[in-house]
């Protein structure tokens, strides 16, 4: 089956209306950046940044984002990208 089946047209028909898509995520970096890629959104807001060496993963740099590190990276990315925090879904 397709990868989230249906999310990529969706997310182009979305741009093509003028609508930037976020990917809001506590999903490891590289898994988050690779996900990203495949869905075709404009942004990744807040994953979780993770220490590597020789390939494998060691740490986290910086905190696991929880609910509430969420919503604020997401007011943050709406005020510094003139986004209107009440028009995102």
């Amino acid at each position: 089956t397709e990868f989230f089946g249906g999310a990529k047209e969706f997310f182009s028909s979305m741009q093509q209306l003028g609508a930037k898509i976020i990917f809001l995520t506590a999903a490891y970096e590289p898994i988050a950046k690779k996900i990203a890629e495949r869905l075709g959104v404009d942004a990744i807001v807040c994953a979780t940044k993770v220490k590597e060496e020789n390939g494998f993963v060691t740490g986290f740099e910086g905190p696991v984002m929880d609910g509430k590190m969420k919503e604020q990276a997401l007011i943050d990315f709406c005020e510094k990208n003139n986004f209107l925090l009440a028009k995102t879904i």
